[in-house]
């Protein structure tokens, strides 16, 4: 029976490869029929000429194999014969030229359409024609069709990965087209249109430049209007159902749609040239009038009014000392979501315009009342409210802490005088101003920083990114710097304040560089498997970076240089030009001959006149990492030496070998004699020891064998997962809603577990549980908690005596082994241990979040501090408050006021409950909302 399947299965492929084959044939000649004589004689000639390529592997494949195309042995060719590019222009299909000419062995191309081309074709044919397989971004593509591709917006680059696979499921290459839509100043040839009806006029709104869609809004009785096309050429033509009409004039439209429609029109410029566009025509159902209201109106960072009403039309509110502005945005409302338009008007009456945020910003008054007006006009501009803020700025002085000065200095030991002042021109402090930014280098790697309080004001903390600080004897604070974003936070309060009602932050936000001094902008490849390697600074003058795939070159691209050297042990490589439309100054550095390990690549970037700009660079780069006390490990068959590839994490590593492999060579040379390692398989064991290249022969039994590797180096010993894939095993599937199950060993009863994507959680009583995991090799499961990781006795997990009140996150992750990859998915499971006799059942004023332990609330407009009272399942069980690092005291009724500081976007509120000798912890996040 299995021999009668197997006959059935190779004629099945047999018959798919000359369907394919036949079919790519047919492709061809139809492609061909388009072509003048020269271009069909360059296509086939480009064809045959890279035809006779397919016996060599490409240098970006994934891997090596055996190529052959005769035999039992799969071809390793994942090269394209031919890729070509077109687009439509007036009904003809166009072909776009490719920059570089295309080459089988050139794997980056760039072009460049029209702004009116939305879609081009993708015609990419694969050298070993029936063979290798071919996906165009990420969707499967057949050899020699065109694959429509919908492009970006005007002025944006696409760019499209085109993947060829060979026979052998081994070998792949990846060819990259970034293609660039042109923008066209000349291209909105429309300038307005003008919607009237009777004697009323009704407004229309126009869209971004460059975009082709308009809207109006009509009355559901109109049942015809006149439409008024203005143009910026006085002899453009407006074209409706293909007839030609003056534009600028005039033009009645009848039989207006009784629902939603649109006016589909057409320019006509003197050129010839016809640009399409929509007027979108939403109307206005009988008895609905447009009204002129706000929802709300959103004021950042002060707070909102739970009692909000549109028909209300004045507010006031106390607006803290330190505030010299305020943050709003109004939320227009409008009958069955129809837009009211508005303006904002400041202290004295200027019309003032929005920020790219969003918001209107509104300088305050020095003192007194800031009076700030929104005025709602409705669509048909009938109907007209005005809002009006009164806020009322509060002494700085008498209420918040403050700082009277902050001088900060930048460590960078690449220069001369190790700490450099921060001046003015980047940080202008001002004590009633509460939030900063400010920028500095990748080699600025930590800051000293001296704040001098005010008055009676005292420093509560200083940290950043929320690890507190101390000072040094000079009142100096040393803050170290993470790569890209860094929150430096200053807490000042009056003195003697032990309730924080005086409590304000000064935040600095601190961007450290994440580009090397000179460049603009970079990237790197991985030309092993395309992905992007990124860069991290990790200390002076140095960028670290990881590769999950060995490789054994890379592609850097560098921005804002004229030339740039790198060195690596006895290689050394130099840039060259390779602008793109975006990036006209771009240089390309290809590093090859690349070690395995973790070694320095020396980086020297230089300018125009060929100065070298600052220090060299030093690029720490692993390529894939191995196991601690190993310089070197190969894996051996058939003759030739091949290398463990690690998955994303870095927890195993997994070797692809053929089907007909029975065993294999493992291969090790240990650091140094102090060393021993030992492998243990399903049937034996064995340990080596030496400073010499060491063997030992493993035989394979299963689609899939799993080894475990032991090294001891001194008094660390690491373990390893190997992972041993046949060509021919088949992926591992899972099913994530029935992958996992636990038990409450109390009640011997099954929990209920929610699931959402990666992430599973559940909430229970009791710590006495059990885990299982359904549907998978235990050896393809890893389960860590706290970073230790659990053995399961078969599929279960014993979590009594492990678990904690409170939250408890375990991290499962699976590998799903394929026939040249595996893959790790890794699953969040958080477990909520809440007993009953620690249960918080409610924080009236706050709600709830899926996580069981953290609530949210809101503050209310002008409101100073947070009131809340929560209340206990258990009456034996006590709660404590803490806010800031500091208890809050409870008042006499058991409810708690915590005070919100000035310069905060939210606060957090710590809940302590306690009994019988356990703790749990509950957060509540408090953030002030719109008015």
């Amino acid at each position: 029976m299995q021999k009668k399947l197997e006959d059935e299965r190779k004629l099945k492929e047999e018959a798919n490869r000359k369907a394919e084959e036949e079919k790519n044939i047919k492709a061809r000649e139809e492609y061909e029929k388009g072509l003048s004589d020269a271009e069909k004689e360059r296509f086939r000639s480009d064809v045959a000429k890279n035809a006779g390529e397919i016996l060599s592997p490409s240098p970006s494949t994934s891997n090596s194999g055996s190529d052959s195309s005769s035999g039992s042995e799969s071809s390793s060719n994942s090269s394209l014969a031919s890729l070509i590019v077109t687009r439509i222009v007036s009904g003809v299909e166009t072909t776009v030229p490719l920059s570089p000419a295309f080459s089988s062995k050139t794997f980056s191309y760039h072009v460049t359409v029209p702004y009116d081309t939305a879609e081009v074709q993708i015609r990419p044919t694969v050298a070993d024609t029936g063979k290798a397989t071919l996906t165009v971004d990420g969707e499967t593509a057949s050899s020699g069709s065109a694959k429509t591709v919908v492009l970006g917006a005007i002025g944006t680059t696409k760019t499209l990965p085109i993947v060829v696979t060979a026979q052998n499921g081994i070998a792949k290459t990846t060819y990259t087209v970034a293609i660039y839509r042109q923008t066209d100043s000349n291209r909105d040839e429309l300038n307005s249109i003008g919607v009237s009806s009777g004697n009323h006029s009704y407004p229309v709104f126009s869209p971004h430049e460059g975009q082709p869609n308009w809207t109006a809004y009509l009355p559901e009785a109109i049942t015809e209007a006149y439409f008024t096309v203005f143009t910026k050429n006085a002899s453009t033509k407006l074209i409706y159902n293909g007839t030609e009409y003056p534009a600028n004039v005039p033009f009645l439209l009848t039989s207006l749609p009784v629902d939603n429609g649109n006016f589909d029109f057409g320019l006509k410029k003197p050129d010839g040239s016809v640009s399409m566009y929509t007027l979108a025509l939403m109307r206005i159902p009988a008895g609905h009038g447009v009204t002129a209201a706000l929802k709300n109106i959103w004021v950042e960072d002060i707070g909102a009014n739970a009692d909000y009403e549109a028909t209300t039309l004045t507010y006031s509110a106390a607006i803290p000392g330190s505030a010299t502005e305020v943050r709003i945005k109004p939320d227009p409302d409008g009958d069955w979501n129809i837009s009211a338009s508005y303006s904002v008007y400041d202290q004295n009456g200027v019309n003032v315009s929005p920020h790219a945020d969003g918001f209107f910003h509104i300088p305050l008054n020095e003192s007194g009342n800031t009076v700030i007006q929104v005025r709602v006009t409705s669509l048909d501009q009938s109907n007209v409210k005005t809002y009006s803020l009164i806020l009322n700025r509060e002494s700085r002085e008498s209420i918040w802490g403050s700082l009277s000065s902050v001088s900060m200095e930048l460590l960078n030991p690449s220069d001369s005088g190790m700490f450099q002042p921060i001046g003015p021109d980047q940080l202008a402090f001002n004590p009633d101003v509460l939030v900063y930014s400010l920028t500095v280098p990748a080699n600025g790697i930590a800051l000293k920083m001296k704040p001098t309080q005010a008055g009676d004001s005292d420093i509560r903390s200083v940290a950043v990114n929320g690890s507190t600080s101390n000072p040094d004897s000079a009142g100096n604070y040393m803050l170290s710097l993470s790569p890209g974003d860094n929150d430096v936070t200053i807490g000042v309060r009056l003195a003697g304040d032990t309730s924080n009602r005086s409590l304000a932050f000064y935040t600095f936000q601190v961007n450290r560089s994440l580009l090397p001094a000179g460049l603009t902008d970079w990237d790197t490849t991985n030309n092993a498997d395309g992905s992007e390697v990124e860069w991290k600074p990790s200390g002076v003058n140095t960028f670290q970076a990881h590769l999950d795939k060995a490789t054994d070159s890379i592609t850097l691209y560098l921005v804002g240089i004229a030339s740039a050297e790198a060195n690596y042990g006895n290689s050394t490589a130099t840039s060259s030009p390779s602008p793109t439309a975006q990036y006209p100054d771009r240089q390309k550095l290809v590093l090859g001959n690349l070690p395995r390990g973790t070694f320095n690549i020396y980086l020297t970037l230089y300018d125009a006149e060929h100065h070298k700009i600052g220090n060299s660079q030093s690029l720490l780069l692993t390529n894939v990492r191995k196991p601690s006390g190993i310089s070197d490990w190969k894996v051996r068959f058939n003759g030739t030496d091949y290398s463990w590839s690690s998955t994303v994490d870095g927890d195993r590593y997994y070797v692809s070998i053929p089907e007909n492999v029975s065993s294999f060579d493992f291969k090790l040379f240990l650091d140094d004699a102090s060393v021993t390692a030992s492998v243990y398989g399903i049937d034996e064991s064995f340990d080596f020891s030496g400073i010499t290249w060491l063997s030992h022969s493993l035989s394979l039994d299963e689609d899939v064998n799993y080894f475990k590797l032991k090294t001891v180096k001194g008094n660390a010993e690491t373990w390893t997962d190997l992972v041993v894939v046949r060509d021919d095993t088949s992926p591992v599937t899972y099913d994530d809603n029935e992958l996992i199950e636990l038990r409450d060993m109390t009640a011997a009863a099954e929990v209920s577990v929610n699931h959402t994507g990666a992430l599973f959680s559940a909430a229970v009583n009791s710590g006495d549980l059990e885990l299982a995991l359904h549907g998978y090799p235990s050896e393809d499961i890893v389960v860590t908690m706290s970073g230790v990781r659990l053995q399961p006795n078969g599929i279960r997990y014993d979590l009594s005596d492990r678990l904690q009140p409170g939250v408890n996150e375990l991290k499962i992750t699976l590998y799903s082994n394929f026939s040249t990859i595996v893959t790790a998915y890794t699953y969040s499971l958080y477990i909520y241990v809440i007993p009953d006799s620690l249960k918080l059942t409610d924080i009236p004023g706050a709600h709830v979040t899926s996580d069981p332990t953290h609530y949210q609330a809101s503050l209310n407009f002008g409101q100073q501090a947070f009131h809340f009272k929560p209340n206990l399942g258990f009456a034996g069980a006590t709660v404590s408050v803490e806010a800031f690092g500091e208890p809050v005291a409870e008042n006499a009724d058991g409810s708690y006021d915590v005070y919100f500081p000035s310069g905060l976007s939210q606060m957090g509120i710590l809940l302590r409950v306690q009994s019988g000798g356990q703790t749990i912890l509950y957060t509540l996040t408090v953030s002030p909302s719109g008015l």
